[in-house]
Order: structure tokens, then sequence, then C-alpha cells
């Protein structure tokens, strides 16, 4: 298999780290959650890092951890990692962007309370982030859509992204 960074993208509560494991699985690919390697490298929570240094340096801990990562893997990257053009642009030159696409009521619906995710306090500045940061989602490689009734499983988009994914 060529080198290949398969990067999940998509808003909180898309699924990226569950699909990314499966689909890591089904590829026979190391899987990375990039939030959980930043935590590692850097001995706190994104929570801390968030409250502590502020996004702007979370951001670019993104990409410094995201370039460390193997050249062929799936990686689950941040809700906001995407919308950084400079991974965007690694990314491009390194591997592939996967969207994971959702409707914002589920999306909503998964990440409500969740004192993990810094930015999800309440639901109208989470409706205006989804907003801007959807048109930058959509610029991925690959766009996985939900459709009505949103119950597809883990195996059913695994299976699906396989099918489409470049694989030599």
């Amino acid at each position: 298999m060529k080198k290949t960074k398969f990067c999940l993208t998509g808003f909180m509560g898309a699924g990226k780290t569950t699909v990314g494991r499966a689909l890591a699985d089904r590829l026979a690919l190391p899987f990375f959650d990039l939030d959980v390697e930043i935590e590692r490298g850097e001995g706190r929570t994104i929570p801390d890092i968030f409250s502590v240094s502020g996004e702007a340096f979370f951001r670019d801990l993104e990409l410094t951890y995201l370039r460390r990562l193997p050249a062929t893997a799936v990686i689950a990257l941040g809700g906001g990692t995407y919308a950084t053009r400079a991974v965007r642009d690694h990314i491009l030159e390194q591997g592939l962007a996967i969207f994971l696409d959702w409707p914002f009521d589920i999306l909503l619906a998964r990440v409500a309370g969740d004192p993990n995710r810094p930015l999800a306090v309440d639901a109208a500045r989470l409706a205006a982030l989804y907003a801007r940061r959807r048109p930058i989602y959509l610029q991925a490689d690959l766009v996985w859509q939900s459709y009505p009734p949103h119950h597809e499983s883990v195996e059913d988009i695994v299976a699906d992204l396989a099918e489409r994914l470049p694989l030599p």
C-alpha cells in the first residue's frame, strides 16, 4: 500500500475515533487518535490545554503531532483540526481526508453535556461553529454522508469507506 494518511474529519460526535479504529482494522493499518496523542505527549487534557494555553496554541500542537505520525495510518482528527489551513495542506500532500457528515441535531445529541468537549458549552454557539466548519469539511477528498433515518452501523460505514478508498 502506498504511503497514505487516511485522516477522518468531521464535527465533534461524528464518530471519527470509532469509525477510524474499525477502518484501521479493516485495512490492517495502525490507528491514531490525534487528541489522545496530544494528551499523551503534553501530559495534560485537551480541556486543560484550551483553558491554560488557548485554542491557537492547541491548533499549533495538532499540526505538530499530525506531522509526527506515520506516513501510512488511519488518523482520527479533532473536530476543529481540519479547519486549520496548514493541516489541510499537510493532508493534501501526505494523505486523504475523509469527512463523516451527520446532521447537526444528531451530533448535538451525541455531545451535549460532555465535559471533555471544551467547545460544546451551548447549543447556539455549537450550531454557529458547525455552520462555519461544515463548508471546510466538505473540501475533504472523500465525503461519507448519513441519510435518514441515520442508523448506519460502524460496520456499514467502514464497508462503504473501504470500497471508496483509492487503494492499490
